[in-house]
């Protein structure tokens, strides 16, 4: 089984979705996610400032990042929303995830993958993931360091695109993580944040896994 790849046009309109639909013009998305990622790495160190959010992540602090808004809560059962804010975050109901991304031995998962389109952010894949995949994802993301970074880099283009993992467990609520798929990339819960510099089970292992499971549209 594994992922179950569709693209927008093979969703059935009016199908349900939790959360608001939070929307960002097209022309404005680069610039404020930029903004945000400089305004982040300016309040934690601020030797991050001079590349603009980079360096290795071999420290051992957990990367806590502040709360941003608008955000969004996504559901397994309500699906992937149609459109996201470039600038925004992910909401997470449930306590306890203040040291770590997610759970283990999820049930299920959800990948939504986003870009830019003359109509402004829009959902262009939403993949199901089974228990095999999900779990798989899961232990993959469980190995990403969420060490605070440090030091400095230069990030690659950023481009107006980003992707929801949701992921179903049996006794809790879903778990929503942010991933910020281009540039100096990261991924967070809403509280606890990775960076993809220095970061070898991020740009490695897991990178390599999501690509697989859900295929992002080329730039």
């Amino acid at each position: 089984m594994g992922g179950v790849p569709y693209d927008l046009a093979d969703r059935v309109p009016g199908s349900d979705v939790s959360g608001p639909t939070l929307t960002i013009g097209v022309s404005s998305a680069v610039t404020m996610r930029h903004r945000w990622l400089c305004g982040l790495a300016a309040g934690l160190l601020p030797a991050i400032l001079a590349a603009c959010g980079g360096g290795s992540t071999s420290g051992t602090a957990i990367w806590l990042i502040p709360r941003r808004a608008p955000d969004v809560r996504v559901t397994l059962s309500g699906g992937c929303p149609p459109n996201v804010a470039f600038n925004g975050d992910i909401r997470n109901d449930q306590v306890g995830l203040d040291d770590h991304l997610l759970q283990e031995n999820p049930l299920r998962g959800l990948v939504c993958r986003y870009s830019a389109t003359a109509g402004g952010p829009a959902l262009y894949r939403m993949t199901s993931l089974d228990e095999t995949s999900a779990r798989q994802l899961a232990e993959v993301i469980l190995r990403v360091s969420t060490a605070a970074p440090h030091g400095a880099t230069s990030c690659p283009a950023a481009f107006p695109t980003a992707t929801i993992l949701v992921f179903s467990y049996l006794r809790h609520s879903d778990v929503d993580l942010w991933y910020n798929d281009t540039g100096c990339q990261t991924l967070d819960n809403g509280r606890v944040g990775a960076f993809q510099g220095g970061n070898p089970a991020f740009y490695g292992p897991f990178e390599s896994l999501i690509d697989r499971l859900s295929p992002p549209r080329q730039p």
